[in-house]
């Protein structure tokens, strides 16, 4: 359909115009915060000497209960703090370390 086979007093919008008038979606500014926040995380992370379980499976790329499970067979080194257990980064080294070497 042309703008031609039109009546004069109707309007025809163009798809491709509302498209590119469209505002760009906010997950943009998002996504930032987010990196940003990761950051801060990460910074924080560095200047401890352990690591939740979870920060752990994170880095490894293991799902959470997988983690859990791995440090209640022994396979992760872990210290266990009243209710908390921790991940010593020495000792996660350490294991990663000797992983490589074998």
């Amino acid at each position: 359909m042309t703008s031609s086979d039109l009546p004069d007093d109707s309007v025809y919008d163009d798809p491709q115009d509302s498209k590119q008038n469209m505002p760009e979606p906010l997950t943009k500014e998002y996504t930032c915060t987010t990196q940003a926040q990761e950051l801060k995380g990460l910074a924080r992370i560095q200047t401890r000497s352990t690591l939740t379980v979870e920060e752990t499976a994170e880095i490894l790329g293991l799902s959470r209960a997988f983690a859990y499970e791995a440090v209640s067979r022994g396979e992760i080194p872990s210290i266990r703090i009243g209710r908390r257990i921790l991940v010593p980064k020495v000792a996660l080294e350490r294991l990663l370390n000797s992983a490589e070497k074998s």
